[in-house]
Parts: structure tokens; C-alpha cells; sequence
């Protein structure tokens, strides 16, 4: 969801894309956080998102990795050192939530939404 809540936000100023450190092949985005982006009014039929691993060569290309909560932070300071200035997390931990709790993908939609706002327009801008 991050990835296409800040490109279709902050598309003008800035390109995201996703990746995870616990991903196991390549999937789909699940069901339950397209739905959360489909009652935000985002259009899912745009979205072709698949899951892939976080590699060493993404991270050290990328001018800012932003890690859910600090414990996946942590972990990539860990993997990545030589890159661990470029690391950082949300300022509030972000559960991700488990397959069927709707409440969980909203309210994680919601919480992505500020963190990624806090991280790039702290002034409140939006591109």
C-alpha cells in the first residue's frame, strides 16, 4: 500500500517502490489492502503491485528506505551497514495487519498515510 499511496500522492516529487524482508515469492498485493485502497478511492484496477525480497543492490540504490516499524529497521541496519544512514522508519510503528481484518488494512492505510506525509512534506505539503 505504501508504494502506491506515495505515487499516486507525491508522484510529481517522488517514485516509490516496494519491497519486503520477510517475502517468499511473488504475489499479488493482498485482497484485504486492495480493498483498503479501493474505499479510499483509490482506482485497484491500476494496480498490478507483486511482492518481491528486499536485495542489497534495491537498497543501495534508493535515496531513502522507510521500514514499517523500527524493529524491521533495525534488522536492515543490520543486513545493509554500509547503507544504514539511507535507513529509517515510521516515527509510529505500523502493524501490518493479518488476511480478513478489514478494520486492521484501514486503519493501516490511514497510519501509512501520515508516516509517509511525516517523512516527505513535513510541512504538510503534498506534491
Amino acid at each position: 500500500m505504501a508504494e502506491v499511496i506515495t505515487n499516486e500522492v507525491y508522484g510529481k516529487n517522488y517514485h516509490a517502490t516496494s519491497a519486503g524482508i520477510n517475502v517468499f515469492g511473488k504475489c499479488p498485493m493482498q485482497y484485504d489492502a486492495l480493498a483498503a485502497l479501493q474505499r479510499a478511492g483509490y482506482d485497484v484496477t491500476k494496480i498490478h503491485h507483486v511482492s518481491r525480497r528486499l536485495t542489497y543492490d534495491m537498497v543501495k540504490a534508493a535515496d531513502i528506505v522507510i521500514a514499517v516499524n523500527c524493529r524491521y529497521a533495525s534488522a536492515l541496519h543490520a543486513a545493509y551497514p554500509d547503507c544504514a544512514g539511507k535507513i529509517t522508519c515510521f516515527a509510529n510503528d505500523i502493524d501490518i495487519p493479518y488476511d480478513g481484518d478489514t478494520v486492521g488494512y484501514d486503519r493501516c492505510f490511514y497510519e501509512l498515510c501520515e508516516g509517509i506525509e511525516s517523512i516527505l512534506c513535513p510541512g504538510g505539503f503534498r506534491g
